[in-house]
């Protein structure tokens, strides 16, 4: 059996995946570099307090692995049997999952001095900043799903790597 990359290359199963491989190495790289950045510009107390928040923020990311999950199948099943509802579907559940970053947003805010003495945070504003992405990162799932439902690779991969290329500069910018 002689393999033909010229052929291989041109299911678009493959190319899609040679793209999002391609996206998910560039974008991990993007940010692997921001640790570098913040530890050259950062005090230790500073870098400390963006560690115990990236943790927080990771501990709390299961629930988007989650939804990304559940929505990528129901997407890929309309996709196969109904596709003129996954507008709809999409539409709902990024205004749900809206709803839900900000309930826990507010929780956030709630238990703000608590959370500030348990992670040790010196500046109770910083965490106030960094739960703001709980507005977005839930309905950013949702567009995930649909495109990884859809197998739209290309997107996805633009995607990964738009993510990636926005998180370094906003970090560059305030750090």
């Amino acid at each position: 059996m002689k393999l033909n990359l010229k052929e291989l290359l041109k299911d678009k199963f493959v190319l899609g995946t040679f793209f999002l491989t391609a996206a998910n190495f560039g974008g991990a790289f993007l940010n692997y570099l921001v640790h570098p950045i913040l530890t050259r510009h950062l005090s230790i107390a500073a870098y400390g307090d963006f560690q115990a928040l990236l943790s927080f923020t990771m501990i709390l990311s299961i629930l988007s692995a989650v939804i990304n999950t559940t929505l990528t199948k129901e997407i890929s099943v309309l996709s196969a049997t109904q596709p003129g509802k996954i507008g709809a579907l999409r539409r709902r559940a990024a205004s749900r999952f809206f709803l839900f970053g900000l309930t826990v947003f507010i929780i956030v805010l709630i238990f703000i001095q608590p959370l500030n003495n348990l992670f040790k945070i010196s500046e109770s504003a910083i965490l106030l900043v960094a739960s703001l992405n709980f507005l977005y990162v839930f309905p950013l799932m949702v567009n995930r799903a649909v495109l990884t439902g859809r197998q739209d690779f290309l997107a996805l991969a633009f995607n990964t790597i738009l993510d990636a290329v926005s998180r370094l500069v906003v970090i560059i910018l305030l750090v």
